[in-house]
């Protein structure tokens, strides 16, 4: 009698899996390498934004590096003019650079007068050229602090010894100065920066 063979019919998982592992690689391949690609892309940009940022930061704060000449007209028409005619403590990059101009405005004075006022100027002026959006704001009240008395004590060297008359204007600059607490943060102490400015604004267009 013949014997009669059952052939067993292959197993259908071990396909299964084997689908599965395809399609598993085909989302690995063309969904998430294509969402890292695009987060990658977006890190770049965000980079490249916040180096722009503090680039044009920096250059709003050298923009008027040399905007003090030795010349009368350049201070009292450029300078002065617009300091006391527009807000400049919108932003700390807009205080920022005013208080450079102010540094300018008194070295350009001291060369104009021949008076010799202190040397630490140069560097608080170096510290805020420095500054960027990446300062921190409680650093930056510091140094304003800081320029703001090494300008008032050039600018009562130049008081004393060339005008005897602004007595009371560099008087109350200071007192302007003194106001500022630089323990609190540039919104709250925003108006009295603004009022320093303006007071040592006004004190240098008398200086003539």
């Amino acid at each position: 009698m013949a014997e009669i063979k059952i052939r067993k019919k292959s197993p259908i998982w071990p396909w299964i899996l084997l689908v599965l592992i395809i399609l598993a690689a085909l989302w690995y391949f063309f969904i998430y390498l294509d969402t890292a690609d695009i987060d990658d892309a977006d890190e770049v940009d965000d980079l490249n934004t916040e180096q722009i940022d503090d680039e044009s930061y920096n250059s709003e704060d050298n923009t008027n590096s040399d905007a003090y000449s030795e010349t009368d007209s350049t201070y009292n028409t450029s300078g002065s003019n617009q300091l006391s005619s527009q807000p400049v403590t919108t932003t700390i990059a807009d205080a920022n650079k005013s208080m450079i101009d102010l540094i300018d405005a008194v070295r350009t004075k001291s060369l104009q007068t021949k008076v010799t006022v202190n040397n630490d100027l140069k560097a608080q002026r170096e510290k805020l050229v420095k500054t960027t959006s990446s300062t921190s704001e409680s650093s930056w009240m510091n140094t304003m602090k800081s320029s703001g008395d090494q300008i008032i004590a050039a600018m009562q060297t130049l008081q004393k010894e060339k005008y005897p008359q602004l007595t009371n204007e560099v008087t109350s600059a200071q007192n302007s100065l003194q106001m500022v607490d630089a323990s609190k943060t540039f919104e709250d102490q925003k108006a009295r920066i603004d009022t320093f400015i303006r007071d040592v604004v006004t004190t240098l267009n008398k200086m003539q």
